[in-house]
């Protein structure tokens, strides 16, 4: 998901800063930008994963309200410091209930968004 933006971004020689967001560790990451006052527009891609201790984590790009890039949130379910990042687009799934559990007590608490396609 972010590699493969990324990527797209270097190839085409663009430069995107981003700064750490005070999310309690989370790793959410926000893109800088020369406009003042930028605020959430809306959700570009969103996925889950395990972190190496089992517990998911909600990985979504988000853009402004001029569809730009915004921010990488993230979001650990236990609300702790997320350990990594996913590795190839094959660990991301859309719906929580798709994760490998290991050592989380289960996804029945999360509430699933549904997605127009």
């Amino acid at each position: 998901m972010l590699p493969r933006l990324l990527y797209a971004g270097v190839r085409r020689g663009l430069r995107l800063r981003v700064s750490d967001m005070d999310d309690g560790g989370m790793g959410s990451l926000l893109f800088e930008s020369a406009k003042p006052d930028r605020s959430y527009g809306r959700t570009l891609s969103e996925g889950w994963y395990n972190d190496e201790d089992g517990f998911p984590v909600l990985v979504a790009i988000n853009l402004d309200t001029e569809n730009e890039i915004f921010e990488l949130d993230s979001w650990k379910v236990d609300f702790s410091p997320r350990g990594r990042m996913p590795e190839s687009a094959a660990e991301i799934v859309f719906d929580p209930t798709e994760l490998q559990q290991s050592g989380y007590p289960g996804p029945e608490h999360i509430n699933v968004r549904q997605h127009d396609s």
